[in-house]
């Protein structure tokens, strides 16, 4: 993310000398002709269960030969991100989330 602080990166990402990060999710469901793409988090028990379902999708999608499928699953990073865990899944939740968006992206069958 821009200005996201890390171990590595300390004054934040500087996305003129780094470029802008890349969501590849989106680069996949609209470069390509996958079956099935996603991103989930693991942040409450509801968006692990909503995860959970992207999962078999991407999973039923390869077994009946229906394409390409990937599901990117976020989840917070305390140890990058210099903070104690509680803070970081806070973290994943307030900035993370909005920035790149859950959900799924590429349904099967459409």
């Amino acid at each position: 993310m821009p200005g996201q602080k890390t171990a590595t990166s300390p004054s934040g990402r500087n996305c003129d000398l780094t470029g802008i990060p890349i969501k590849v999710p989106e680069l996949i469901a609209y470069s390509f002709t996958p079956a099935y793409v996603a991103r989930g988090a693991v942040t409450t028990p509801a968006e692990i269960n909503k995860l959970k379902g992207y999962i078999k999708n991407a999973f039923e999608a390869q077994l009946n030969n229906e394409g390409y499928s990937m599901v990117e699953i976020m989840c917070s990073c305390p140890t990058n991100w210099n903070l104690p865990p509680i803070a970081a899944r806070q973290r994943l939740i307030d900035e993370v989330i909005p920035y790149y968006g859950l959900g799924e992206i590429k349904k099967r069958g459409v």
